[in-house]
Parts: C-alpha cells; structure tokens; sequence
C-alpha cells in the first residue's frame, strides 16, 4: 500500500495549529507502508474451557433433575410414616448440592 505523503491544499499548517512535515520528502511524494497485522491467537484453550464449563453445566442440570424426582417421591410418601434413615432424602440432599456446586462452577 502506498499513501501520498502530501497536505491538501496549500496550508503549511494542520487544522490545530502544528506545522506540518514531511520528513525530508518532496510534498505529494508517495511512500510505501507495511502494515503489520495482530497474529491470530490460539482459541484452544477457549475451547477447552467452554467444553469443561458445559460439562458442569450439564452435570449440574442432570443433578438438579434427579434431586427434584427424589424430592417428589418423598412427598408423595410424606403422609404416611417415612423413616429417617430412608436412603432418598440422603441421596436427594447431596444430589441437591451437586447440582448447586456444578451451576457454579460450570458459570465462573
């Protein structure tokens, strides 16, 4: 690319007042310019992040499912005697916070 290193016009000033220079060069004589682009950057670790948070996610979803289908059968079973030491709401509660644990994590 070449660029014109001239001012337009016959002013020898610029619009604030500076006075413009050319370097040592004839006015109106072009220069050429290497332009230097931004390398492309790796996105695989992007990648990889959005896959491992999608993963959480996911697992955070099918945690939070599973949760509120033990919770559901508790409920039903809730008016008649439910033991204590019942295995579901055990498994609900800790499927509960790794569903809590998964949304965090697959969000930060």
């Amino acid at each position: 690319m070449q660029i014109a290193s001239g001012s337009i016009g016959s002013s020898s000033r610029t619009a604030d007042g500076r006075p413009t220079t050319h370097g040592g060069r004839p006015e109106g004589q072009l220069v050429p310019v290497h332009a230097k682009l931004i390398p492309k950057y790796p996105r695989g670790g992007a990648w990889t992040q959005a896959v491992i948070a999608g993963v959480f996610v996911g697992a955070g979803a099918f945690f939070g499912a599973e949760s509120t289908k033990f919770y559901n059968q508790v409920g039903r079973i809730a008016s008649r005697h439910l033991d204590d030491s019942d295995s579901r709401i055990t498994r609900g509660r800790i499927y509960s916070i790794s569903a809590d644990c998964g949304f965090v994590v697959g969000v930060f």
